[in-house]
Order: structure tokens, then C-alpha cells, then sequence
């Protein structure tokens, strides 16, 4: 039948050995492409089915389950200890704050996870992920009650009486939410429109009900304003990608193919990974002639507006033409697909710059990276700009935005720059290292309080520039650092969820290091024997 509507080919699954198979075969060859006269055996209807229209085409009414007893226990617990709304919960965070026991570590900790793997084991068969989703799942657990622990209820398995299709004996997981939320109000419309995501690994076999009681698991609100660096021109197989997309002609960025599908992907995976601004940097392709990338940034941004689910563009160049360019597409006229448009990032301006960029305000709303870098000669030890001199350029960016300009400070973004950690090692005795001086300047920035409210924000990967490995880890180090000193932004890959994953103790001693290399011979000794460490353990073998 599928091959006779048209199909390419059939997927038979179910079949139990070889003969049946081929006796399957055998028997579709025989009947051809005249499959009509069989279409009775198509439809095996379930004793007392349910079905949405009755034989006339009009809508029955749904049916109404009561909740049951478990569901009623659980709604109960989870309002009286753990909904931020009621003093049950303000009152049992306290109490395990004060015991210490948001540390993830300690006796009352251990003595507390244990109790809670007996309870959640008894009552939901709980497998200690300890990233729970038993409130979006309306009080079921789809890890332990699910066959395939999918996140997402059900996977289409189940038979028509509502069994699981790999264990006949156990009704289906889906079947067994979608009554708990139909037995509630609102709750099938709640149903619907969630989309469950996917647990924390990180979090397995520790406390669930403290990981949510702290805001630990994926209720945590992004600690860090992802800038999603995927679609980036310099990176070598993304780079290669768009020039064979360009090369398709001037239908390529409107007519399907694999090398669109690629940026497509790039573009939903970053926003789907919890993106807040999807950066699009074509600076490469304007190395021999600038007009190029302001031509390919108006694609780009088209593409940005369709595919990213309402995530911002970071329009990001150094040539104010491309940015402008992006900055006006991004606002065009008939562009917008019925959802409202969030004002996009532009990065980035310099203190010579501002006055080509930022008036743009009056006819565009967009919020702003302030690069801190001057054309003027640094005066800083060692030949670099010292804090002070980047303060100061922070603060001329902010007065010209903000008393100009009409930028509100959380619309302004500082980028102190980040200079790789494998060659951060200053030449001369008593002058300061870079990752120091980009630390101390954000710190600086953010104790200001005539700034209050600006972000600062770095492009996290250039940190790890030349290391012969582990770089995912050194960069979750090198937040988790550079955000105690004020940071709140970064231009990353929004799926390696930096600021939200702890980082490995020793890569943040390393980092540490050199966020503390001012200048002195102690400091120095101590970051060129960690990293000396670090480059014998990770080298890898020639």
C-alpha cells in the first residue's frame, strides 16, 4: 500500500525471525499494487475505543478522569514544600540552607539524599537523575516508569489500549500523564504546550529535591547572557560551508539544499540550547572586498529571523557597513513572521566608532558591545593598556550611549577582551597579565555605580587558543572565575551550558592563576608551573 501511494520504501518492524519476513515479502508481491480490496485489514479498533468525532463528524466530549490518590499526595507535598509561592517553601529552604546542605556536600546532605532515594524509589520509581521533572510530568517520573526514559511522553509505541509496545504488561508512561493532567485544570492545555528538556548529566545520583529547593537543575535561570558563536565565518568547517552555499547562486539562501540545511541547524541548535542572542560573524568573507559581507549579513540575518524561534541576532563585525547592514534587515518591512521582534545585539563598537553606530537608536532599538580598545598609544606596563585605561574607555562608551545617545545601561554591553591563557605570560617583571587586567577592568566596571546595570562580556573561546586539550573544560573554568568578578555575558557555545556545569577544581586553580598574575615573581612562578602541568598531562602523544 505505502509503496503503491508512493513511497520509497517501507519500514517493517515487529517481525520475529527471518521466515516472517520474507513470507511478508512474498505475500506483498502477490498482491501487488491492488491493495484496495485489503484495506479492511488495515484497522484494528480497540473494545470500547475512544475517539474524538463521533460517526457524524461532530466532537465528543473528553473525558474527565478523577486524580487519583498518588497525584493528590504529590500535589500536596510539592505545594507545601517546594512552590516558591507559599511560606512552606521559603521556611524548608532556610532550614537546609542553614544545615548546609545547599553546599552538595556534608552529613545532613547525605543523610537527606539517602532518605530521599528510599521515598522516590518506593513511590516513582525514581532512577537518581537528579534533574526531576516530576512537576512538569504532572507527578509521574518518565525514567522509571518508561521503558526508554524519554523526556517526552509517549514515543508512539504504545498499542491501542494504551500498553506499552515493549512491555505489554505495563501501561504506557504517556497515557499515564495525560490522565493525571486531564484529571487537573488547565492541565491538558499545560500538556500541549511543554516541551520537556533534557536532564542535566551532570546532576545523576544527587539530590533532586535540593537541586530544585537551590535552583540547581533545569528550572536554574541562565546564570550567564548566552551570545551563541556558531554561525561564525572563521570557524574552519562552518566557514567552508557557507562558501559552498554562496557559490549555489542567487537562490541559495531560499532554495533547499544540504549546505542550508547545515545553517539551519546551526541556527536552531543554539536557540533550542537556550541561546539569548544568535551571533553571525561574515568578517572573513570581507577580507578582499567589504561589500561581500555586508551582502551575505542580509542573508544571514533573514535566515536568523526565520529559523531561530524568536532568538535575537548578535550582529557582529568589525566593519560598521555590515552592521548597519544587518541592523536595518533585521527591522525590514515584512520580514517579521507574526511573532514579535526582539531588539538585536550589535557587536561591536570603540570609543572612534560610537558616532556611526549608536545614532541609529532613533530609528532602531537594539542594545550594544562596547569593544574597550583605542587607537590612541597604551600607556600601561609592558606596553598594553592598564585597567584604568580601560575603565576609561568604558566610560566614555557609556556617557556618549547613555547621555547622547539614550541607551538604557542594560542595553550596554563592555568587552574587555580576552587574550589567550597559553600565551598570557608577560615578558617583563612587575607587569601584569592580560586575563588579570580583563578581570580587574570588569570588576572595576560593575563596582561603579553610575554604571549600575551595564553587562560586561567576553568571547570565552579565545581563551583557550593553542591548549593541547580539554578546552570545553578550561572554558567552564574561565567563567565560573571571570563571573566572580562581575561577569554576566559570553559570546559561547550555548550547548556546553557555561555558568551552569561546576567546573573541574583543578582547571579553575589554573585559571585562577592567571586571573591573579599582576605581576609579581610569586604569581608568575605559580601560573607558568600550572600551566606547565597542564600542557604534560593533556599533551597529546605525537
Amino acid at each position: 500500500m505505502y509503496k503503491a501511494l508512493g513511497a520509497a520504501g517501507v519500514d517493517i518492524g515487529g517481525v520475529h525471525n527471518f521466515e516472517m519476513f520474507t513470507k511478508i515479502l512474498a505475500r506483498a508481491a502477490e498482491i501487488g499494487t491492488h491493495w484496495e480490496p485489503f484495506k479492511d485489514n488495515l484497522c484494528w479498533p480497540a473494545q470500547e475505543a475512544f475517539y474524538l468525532y463521533d460517526e457524524h463528524g461532530a466532537p465528543v466530549p473528553l473525558s474527565q478522569p478523577r486524580a487519583k490518590l498518588g497525584k493528590r499526595f504529590f500535589d500536596f507535598s510539592h505545594r507545601a514544600f517546594l512552590d516558591p509561592g507559599h511560606a512552606g517553601f521559603r521556611a524548608f529552604k532556610g532550614t537546609m540552607a542553614l544545615l548546609g546542605a545547599d553546599r552538595g556536600k556534608g552529613a545532613v546532605y547525605k543523610m537527606f539524599n539517602a532518605g530521599e532515594k528510599v521515598f522516590k524509589y518506593t513511590l516513582f520509581a525514581c532512577e537518581e537523575c537528579g534533574d526531576c521533572f516530576l512537576p512538569e510530568n504532572f507527578g509521574l517520573c518518565t525514567m522509571g516508569d518508561c521503558e526508554k526514559g524519554i523526556a517526552n511522553a509517549p514515543c508512539g509505541d504504545a498499542t491501542v489500549g494504551g500498553y506499552c509496545g515493549n512491555n505489554p504488561e505495563q501501561v504506557c508512561i504517556g497515557n499515564r500523564v495525560y490522565e493525571a493532567a486531564a484529571s487537573e485544570k488547565g492541565g491538558r492545555e499545560r500538556l500541549r504546550t511543554t516541551i520537556n528538556k533534557p536532564r542535566n548529566p551532570a546532576l545523576q545520583h544527587s539530590s533532586s529535591i535540593l537541586n530544585y529547593l537551590f535552583a540547581k537543575d533545569h528550572t536554574m535561570a541562565n546564570a550567564l547572557i548566552s551570545i551563541g558563536e556558531s554561525v561564525h565565518a572563521s570557524i574552519p568547517k562552518t566557514g567552508k560551508i557557507m562558501h559552498q552555499l554562496r557559490d549555489l547562486g542567487g537562490d541559495a539562501y531560499t532554495k533547499a539544499s544540504p549546505e542550508l540545511d547545515y545553517i539551519r541547524a546551526l541556527i536552531e541548535s543554539q536557540a533550542a540550547d537556550g541561546a539569548d542572542y544568535i551571533a553571525v560573524n561574515l568578517d572573513a568573507f570581507g577580507e578582499d572586498d567589504p561589500q561581500v559581507a555586508v551582502d551575505m549579513m542580509v542573508e544571514y540575518t533573514r535566515l536568523v529571523r526565520q529559523w531561530s524561534d524568536g532568538v535575537p541576532i548578535c550582529i557582529d563585525s568589525s566593519d560598521d557597513n555590515v552592521l548597519e547592514a544587518g541592523l536595518r534587515e533585521w527591522y525590514r518591512v515584512g520580514t517579521n513572521h507574526d511573532s514579535p521582534i526582539k531588539p538585536p545585539l550589535i557587536n561591536s563598537v570603540k570609543v572612534y566608532t560610537v558616532d556611526r553606530i549608536l545614532p541609529l537608536k532613533k530609528q532602531y532599538d537594539f542594545a550594544v558591545i562596547g569593544l574597550l580598545v583605542s587607537e590612541a598609544k597604551p600607556i600601561g606596563p609592558g606596553g598594553s593598556h592598564s585597567v584604568d585605561e580601560l575603565y576609561s574607555l568604558a566610560q566614555q562608551i557609556f556617557d556618549e550611549a547613555v547621555g547622547k545617545y539614550g541607551f538604557k545601561p542594560e542595553e550596554i554591553f563592555f568587552d574587555s577582551t580576552v587574550f589567550p591563557l597559553a600565551i598570557d605570560m608577560p615578558m617583563e617583571p612587575g607587569v601584569p597579565g592580560y586575563t588579570y587586567r580583563t578581570f580587574e577592568t570588569i570588576k572595576k566596571i560593575k563596582s561603579d555605580p553610575k554604571m549600575k546595570g551595564v553587562h560586561c562580556s567576553l568571547g570565552i573561546s579565545n581563551s583557550v587558543r593553542d591548549l593541547p586539550g580539554r578546552r570545553i573544560g578550561v572554558c567552564r573554568a574561565y567563567v565560573a572565575k571571570a563571573m566572580e568578578y562581575g561577569l554576566d555575558a559570553g559570546i559561547v557555545n550555548a550547548a556546553h551550558k557555561y555558568g551552569t556545569v561546576e567546573p573541574d577544581p583543578a582547571l579553575l586553580e589554573l585559571v585562577d592563576a592567571y586571573a591573579k598574575l599582576d605581576g609579581s615573581a610569586e604569581a608568575t612562578g605559580k601560573a607558568m608551573e600550572l600551566m606547565g602541568k597542564f600542557c604534560q598531562e593533556n599533551r597529546k602523544p605525537s
